[in-house]
């Protein structure tokens, strides 16, 4: 559910909030540096800024949240995988 809800917030809110005054780029990285702030672990730093850049530019070329949420599902998916092994 909190995927949904962050690609909502992030990409389908702000991202169409700002698109239209905005260059698409800058509107990425905006995007992106915002959803870094929610999840800041220096462990997933990089990891949090390519999942929002991706997100966000793809909310940017298709002007749906739906590639974002998509890879932001398989993300956390991946994640909790990952975890396991431990």
């Amino acid at each position: 559910m909190a995927p949904m809800i962050e690609e909502v917030l992030y990409r389908g809110y702000l991202v169409g909030a700002l698109i239209d005054r905005v260059p698409g780029a800058v509107v990425a990285v905006i995007s992106a540096v915002l959803f870094v702030t929610l999840h800041f672990e220096p462990a997933n730093l990089v990891a949090s800024l390519c999942l929002g850049l991706g997100a966000a530019l793809g909310a940017v070329r298709t002007r749906s949240v739906l590639p974002g949420l998509l890879v932001h599902i398989a993300s956390n998916g991946f994640g909790m995988w990952y975890a396991t092994l431990g």
